[in-house]
């Protein structure tokens, strides 16, 4: 049931993205809105970022992750709100190269089921700070962004200990890595 909401969801802002294109390519730049999506990033969980330009250089936003999946026989659940600021080395919007700095919160639920049944839950807060590096294009309405950042995560490699306080898992979202932003969306 989960599976087919968040397929519905997913389809539903993809559909979204495009539509808000549709009737905004008659408007005249500056844009002052960017809808977007790491598409990249699809394959952890669902992910979107509504961005408001408050100058030439200086952007600031809104985003939210989500997680809910298995990785290494712990079920994840996570939900990450968040916040956006990024500076444009030229006009915010125009392309350009820029820095966007993150700031999320989340409840982070981690599941494990040994082999007899036994089902051990770690709940933590998690505080996950990102920057980003990239360089984002405009084509008409629609903007794509190419970039590398750094992620750090408060509960990565959070222990998951049974009754007795022996652990028998790590929740594997790592504390620090490394990756790329492919953003698409729609600038209005």
């Amino acid at each position: 049931m989960k599976t087919l909401f968040l397929r519905l969801v997913s389809k539903a802002f993809l559909f979204l993205l495009v539509a808000a294109g549709v009737p905004v390519c008659a408007a005249e730049s500056p844009y002052w809105v960017n809808l977007s999506t790491d598409a990249m990033q699809w394959f952890i969980g669902p992910n979107g970022r509504l961005d408001f330009n408050i100058s030439d250089d200086w952007s600031v936003g809104l985003a939210a992750t989500y997680q809910d999946r298995m990785l290494s026989a712990v079920h994840i659940h996570l939900f990450s709100p968040g916040v956006y600021g990024s500076y444009a080395f030229g006009k915010s919007d125009a392309d350009n190269w820029h820095v966007d700095m993150g700031a999320f919160y989340g409840k982070l639920s981690a599941y494990y089921m040994d082999d007899k049944g036994n089902t051990d839950i770690v709940n933590a807060d998690n505080w996950t700070g990102q920057v980003i590096l990239g360089h984002q294009w405009y084509i008409h309405h629609f903007t794509f962004d190419l970039g590398i950042g750094e992620e750090y995560n408060s509960a990565g490699h959070k222990p998951v200990y049974d009754p007795n306080h022996n652990q028998v898992a790590t929740v594997m979202i790592p504390p620090t890595r490394f990756f790329f932003n492919t953003s698409v969306g729609v600038a209005f």
